[in-house]
């Protein structure tokens, strides 16, 4: 968490917007990196994404 709101200071001075993306970049990569969601939530995340318009694209990039 703090790494993430440190991107996003740091991005955030420069453009609000990269502060947005970079943040939320560093903080997806930190939860794949430290493997903080399980199989069933990744089970869950997987039927909802499915569940959206054109989330059959995206959930097959999703682990599990």
């Amino acid at each position: 968490g703090g790494l993430a709101a440190a991107a996003m200071l740091l991005l955030g001075s420069l453009h609000f917007i990269l502060g947005i993306v970079g943040g939320l970049l560093v903080y997806a990569v930190a939860v794949l990196l430290l493997r903080v969601l399980h199989a069933d939530d990744w089970a869950l995340l997987r039927r909802l994404i499915e569940a959206m318009p054109g989330g059959g694209l995206v959930a097959r990039w999703l682990p599990g």
